[in-house]
C-alpha cells in the first residue's frame, strides 16, 4: 500500500509551495507520526477522503496537490495547515487509542482489533464533531458501533459515503425540514 515516492513528491511540493514558517509547521506535523511513513500516508489518504466529500483518492500526490492549491487560495496557508494538524491529531488519537473516554476508547479498540482503518475518515469527522460539541459521547459511541455492524460487507467507498450521509443528517437545519 505504501508508496514513499508519492509522499516524497508531496513533501517536495510543500517545501516549494509553503513559506519557510509554514513548511516548518508541516514538518512538525510529520514528526508527530514518529517517522512512520506508512501511517502518515494512511492519514493523508483519510484526510483527502474527508476533504473530497467521500471520494477516494486515485493518485495521492496529484489529488493532494490539487486539493492543496484550491484550498490555499480559499483559506490561506495558516488556516489550511491548522486544519491539517487538527485532523492529524484525530488520526493519531484513533491509531494509538489516545482517548480519555473509556466508552469511546473501547469501541475504537474494537475497530482497530478488526483492522477497520478504512473507517478512519468517518471517525476523524466524528472526533471533530465531538470536539466541537456537535455530538456527545453517546452519539459518538452509537455511530462508531454502526461501523462494527457494517464491517462484514462494507468497503472503503461505503464507509466514505456513510460519513457523508451522517454529516448531512447532522447539518441539515431542523427549521428547513419543518418548513416543508
Amino acid at each position: 500500500m505504501s508508496n514513499y515516492a508519492e509522499l516524497e513528491k508531496i513533501f517536495d511540493f510543500l517545501n516549494l509551495e509553503l513559506t519557510e514558517e509554514g513548511y516548518a509547521f508541516f514538518v512538525n506535523i510529520k514528526r508527530s507520526f514518529s517517522g512512520n511513513l506508512t501511517v502518515f500516508e494512511a492519514f493523508i489518504r483519510s484526510y483527502l477522503i474527508i476533504q473530497k466529500n467521500g471520494e477516494l483518492p486515485e493518485d495521492l500526490h496529484f489529488d493532494f496537490v490539487n486539493y492543496f492549491h484550491e484550498m490555499l487560495e480559499l483559506q490561506g496557508e495558516e488556516s489550511l495547515l491548522e486544519q491539517f494538524a487538527k485532523y492529524a491529531k484525530y488520526y493519531l488519537m484513533l491509531h494509538f487509542e489516545y482517548i480519555e473516554s473509556s466508552e469511546i476508547k473501547e469501541v475504537i479498540s474494537e475497530i482497530n482489533r478488526n483492522d477497520l482503518k478504512i473507517a478512519y475518515p468517518f471517525l476523524m469527522e466524528l472526533m471533530d464533531d465531538l470536539e466541537n460539541s456537535r455530538i456527545d459521547e453517546n452519539a459518538f459511541v452509537s455511530l462508531a458501533l454502526n461501523i462494527l455492524e457494517m464491517m462484514e460487507n462494507a468497503d472503503e467507498a461505503e464507509f466514505a459515503r456513510f460519513g457523508l450521509m451522517v454529516n448531512q443528517m447532522l447539518y441539515n437545519s431542523p427549521q428547513e425540514s419543518r418548513a416543508s
